[in-house]
């Protein structure tokens, strides 16, 4: 790929694999998963492009190929492109058949759609859309007619990405193949609900969201017949605290009206399909979804101090991971509290501080849950005066825009906040040099606001979001930058992605160990605020106004320096001072590449006792000529105190 940018820079590569069809020879692979498991680590497109012909092959494996396909372009960022069949070998499709291909296409978020053939390829001359006299065939117009019908909501298509697409009934068992698919018992989505389709139909739907969080949709792929035949059902469902619903069929938009019961219906003929958009009143859905959790929910009995030093995380999974939970040292699970979560976490000492019925979308969250996009200042302080008087907190996605206004609401006293570290475009991995500013800017007004400081750590890979996850040494950092800006708990932010790496979930173990010996010592001092050694090295990509700070608050130190990036975060007791060292440099943390950088602290009394906390362990520290020195390798910090 790299040879053919070179040589032809205005030219695009373009690559096209085997369907799921293809015999292991051709695929040179055992499994049609190795086959794009092996393209996706081999080879760095922004697409992933194949061609299925379900009627000339007649098989039954169309939806399990889209499956395939369209996850492994979910899971690292990818464009979805189809080549579908627009002739055959025996005989000239019908509109239906070229519909119903791309409807069921579309419902697996693919981008691009080509057809096969125009003129006589690899199927029967006179059975092309043009035939071996340069004549059009029927083929032309039918094709014609779906390519315009799609292109009259493309571009509102394109706001959107998929989340997931399911079944709805039996599919046709000859082509569309309903196993492939999760059931409709699917909770990963709460808009649309009650849905289905009347007459023993069947369809394949994708369930979507806006790139930026404020609207859902379904692309519904009617599958009851696909050969084309005249018919139609009628797909029904709701949308609670609907502000607005519109569906396209047949290229027309309307908007819809639910019945007395709430019940909005669209009617779809054989082989089409409807693009159906939702806006919801984000607030009161909120209100009820976090209501209902907190009545469904059994209390624990396993009290938390949200101001004193902690881990917890997320997991939907609790009763059964219980052991593994007390054994890690979490103090507090974010999660599903049914199933005896609740009853089996307190038995090991474990609170469960809030529960989330659903994990997707805008209402992803309901108490101590994240957004999947950042959320608006409005939609922040709607959320926040509701939890006023209830336990609970919003997670902050860190853009530093809003982080002043969103400690001042921020309920609970607890600013939780989530900034992206490592960022994925595709295979490629990055920092996000804001990072260490939203953590610096949420310590300030925390501290200005009387709010307490917690950090979500993201251990997830999440290509639709451009997130990395960390490695073992990177996770080992951020959670060192945490309590480096004063946090008092750091969250994971999923305990399987941690299960699922040991290395990863080790470090998680260590860095735990580490701070909870240290604990009462660190909770005995006071955040006041952070200063950074060599800042020149973020350069104006990192916005740390809150860094260039004068040292006259802390009486006990003259100066603070290093040969190489560091932050100090300062902290601050009645006749004690603490400083947590950091090493500084995103980039040697991306790359893992730690050069040795030491730190000098010149002391106002050369008389005072440093101690160093190495493993949780207290190390005396030589004063020479009124300063002490440092040496850092990362990724950890060193927390001192100075007496």
């Amino acid at each position: 790929l790299d040879l053919v940018s070179r040589r032809f820079p205005r030219q695009l590569a373009y690559l096209n694999l085997y369907p799921n069809y293809a015999s292991s020879t051709q695929l040179g692979s055992n499994t049609y998963v190795e086959h794009i498991e092996a393209y996706v680590e081999h080879v760095d497109t922004d697409y992933i492009s194949y061609d299925h012909y379900m009627y000339a092959n007649r098989n039954s494996r169309f939806l399990s190929n889209l499956q395939i396909v369209a996850d492994a372009c979910q899971e690292t960022g990818r464009d979805l492109w189809i080549v579908l069949e627009v002739s055959n070998t025996s005989r000239l499709l019908n509109r239906g058949e070229m519909s119903v291909q791309a409807y069921g296409a579309l419902s697996y978020g693919t981008r691009l759609i080509n057809w096969a053939c125009w003129t006589a390829g690899w199927f029967e001359p006179d059975l092309q859309i043009v035939d071996s006299n340069d004549n059009y065939t029927p083929m032309y117009d039918h094709l014609k007619s779906v390519n315009h019908e799609i292109q009259r909501f493309a571009d509102e298509y394109m706001q959107f990405e998929r989340i997931a697409t399911f079944a709805l009934g039996e599919l046709s068992g000859q082509f569309f193949d309903s196993a492939a698919l999760p059931p409709m018992s699917w909770e990963g989505q709460n808009v649309f609900t009650s849905l289905s389709i009347d007459r023993n139909g069947a369809a394949s739907i994708g369930y979507f969201e806006k790139k930026d969080g404020s609207e859902y949709a379904l692309l519904v792929a009617n599958g009851t017949d696909i050969r084309g035949n005249e018919g139609e059902n009628t797909f029904s469902f709701r949308v609670p605290y609907a502000l607005s619903v519109t569906a396209t069929i047949n290229g027309e938009k309307t908007t819809l009206t639910p019945d007395e019961n709430g019940v909005y219906s669209v009617t779809i003929p054989f082989c089409g399909g409807s693009f159906i958009t939702a806006t919801r009143d984000e607030a009161a859905a909120f209100r009820a979804e976090a209501a209902m959790t907190a009545s469904a929910a059994p209390k624990s009995k396993v009290v938390l101090n949200a101001s004193s030093l902690g881990f917890g995380l997320h997991t939907d999974n609790g009763a059964e991971k219980a052991e593994e939970l007390a054994e890690l040292g979490v103090e507090f699970v974010v999660g599903q509290a049914a199933n005896g979560a609740v009853a089996a976490l307190a038995d090991k000492g474990i609170g469960v501080f809030a529960t989330d019925p659903y994990f997707r979308g805008a209402l992803e969250k309901t108490l101590g849950i994240s957004t999947s996009s950042p959320l608006s200042y409005s939609d922040f302080n709607a959320m926040a005066r509701y939890l006023e008087d209830k336990p609970g907190w919003i997670v902050a996605k860190g853009t530093i825009s809003n982080i002043s206004r969103q400690t001042e609401v921020a309920p609970n006293g607890i600013f939780a906040i989530q900034p992206t570290f490592i960022k994925r475009s595709g295979p490629a991995l990055s920092v996000d040099y804001a990072y260490l500013g939203a953590l610096a800017n949420a310590a300030h007004y925390s501290a200005a606001n009387d709010k307490v400081l917690w950090h979500v750590i993201e251990t997830r890979e999440i290509p639709t979001q451009a997130i990395g996850a960390p490695t073992a040494k990177q996770l080992a950092w951020q959670i060192d930058s945490a309590f480096t800006f004063g946090a008092k708990k750091v969250i994971f932010s999923s305990f399987e992605a941690l299960a699922d790496d040991s290395d990863l979930l080790a470090a998680a173990k260590a860095s735990i160990e580490h701070w909870k010996a240290l604990a009462p010592v660190y909770n005995s001092y006071t955040y006041q605020h952070a200063y950074a050694a060599e800042t020149s090295i973020f350069s104006a990509k990192l916005p740390l106004s809150d860094l260039e700070v004068s040292l006259a608050s802390v009486p006990a130190i003259q100066s603070l320096s290093a040969d190489g990036p560091v932050v100090f975060g300062l902290f601050t007791k009645e006749n004690g001072t603490a400083l947590m060292l950091l090493p500084g440099d995103p980039e040697a943390v991306l790359e893992e590449n730690f050069a040795t950088v030491t730190a000098t602290i010149t002391l106002s009394d050369p008389a005072k006792k440093v101690t160093a906390y190495i493993d949780g362990k207290p190390t005396v520290l030589p004063v020479k000529n009124g300063a002490v020195q440092i040496a850092m390798a990362g990724p950890m910090g060193i927390f001192i105190t100075i007496d």
